[in-house]
């Protein structure tokens, strides 16, 4: 995987730590699994909140799991130059909408999947809901009913 993308999802890439995150009241990021993902479940709810410019030209979307939990991270990452709207989540290439799972020491592209936001330029905050498929332990997942209210943890410009 390369370089930019552990950047883009706040990943240590050296360790699969995560990296610096600032928890905001009112977030929500959610998201179902089915089928149940092994040592994650069929429901996910974070508790660390993360959204950003984190690496120039893209907007990072975080939701992971408290620290003293087992690391779960889902997250979307957007080009900047995509107006709000929905969009199809492809796996990585320029100019799409990624989205992305990290459990345990896999980080996992989404595919096949759709999503929708809103940000608001005023209070910095972005809202979306979205579904995608995932292949994790080589089994498919469909990740749906996934939805996120985040306010802006780091600039958003580069």
């Amino acid at each position: 995987m390369n370089t930019e993308i552990y950047k883009a999802l706040n990943i240590n890439e050296k360790d699969m730590t995560p990296g610096d995150a600032h928890s905001v009241r009112n977030n929500y990021f959610e998201a179902t699994f089915s089928p149940p993902i092994p040592g994650v479940g069929d429901k996910f709810s974070a508790g660390v909140f993360i959204y950003g410019s984190l690496v120039p030209q893209s907007l990072s979307v975080l939701g992971r799991s408290l620290p003293t939990e087992e690391f779960v991270q889902l997250g979307l990452i957007i080009p900047k130059t995509l107006k709000d709207g929905t969009y199809p989540i492809e796996r990585e290439r320029t100019g799409v909408v990624s989205g992305h799972l990290t459990a345990g020491s896999y980080i996992v592209s989404g595919f096949k999947g759709e999503v929708t936001f809103k940000r608001d330029t005023i209070s910095n905050t972005i809202e979306a809901n979205f579904e995608m498929y995932v292949i994790y332990e080589g089994a498919e997942h469909h990740v749906t009913n996934a939805k996120l209210f985040v306010n802006a943890t780091g600039p958003l410009d580069d």
